[in-house]
């Protein structure tokens, strides 16, 4: 299922929104080219928390580059191999830059969503199994 979290800035006039996706564990983004709607980035909350924030910062890396005009097809496929990215050091900390702004930006909306959906899961598994309340044992005295 994906659900909207949030809205981020990639450029001084751009911005993105952010959807995640409770049934995968990847990212993308989803560029719209009549630009009637801003790009997608959807990130999968179904996994670890280090690859859930690993994944939001690559796809923020790749929206920033694409508006930065630092980002290239080698190949009108996409997937592995087949996109290039080209910066002069001006370039780089403008792209930094944006990158951290943004992932600063969308980062409280993800944890929350992260924790809610991992909650609920751990609430789901739980069903059904015999429920074992803790004792206690307190000394007298």
């Amino acid at each position: 299922m994906k659900l909207f979290i949030c809205k981020i800035s990639v450029s001084v006039t751009g911005i993105a929104d952010v959807y995640i996706d409770t049934e995968t564990d990847g990212g993308c983004v989803l560029f719209n080219e009549s630009m009637i709607i801003p790009p997608h980035i959807i990130i999968g909350i179904n996994g670890i928390w280090a690859n859930v924030v690993d994944t939001l910062h690559h796809e923020i890396l790749e929206i920033t580059a694409a508006d930065m005009g630092i980002r290239f097809k080698k190949t009108d496929q996409i997937g592995d191999g087949k996109l290039l990215f080209v910066a002069n050091h001006d370039e780089f900390v403008e792209w930094s830059l944006r990158t951290t702004t943004a992932f600063l930006q969308a980062l409280p909306f993800l944890d929350k969503a992260w924790k809610k959906y991992n909650n609920q899961k751990l609430k789901n598994n739980m069903q059904g199994l015999p429920n074992r309340k803790r004792i206690i044992k307190t000394k007298n005295k």
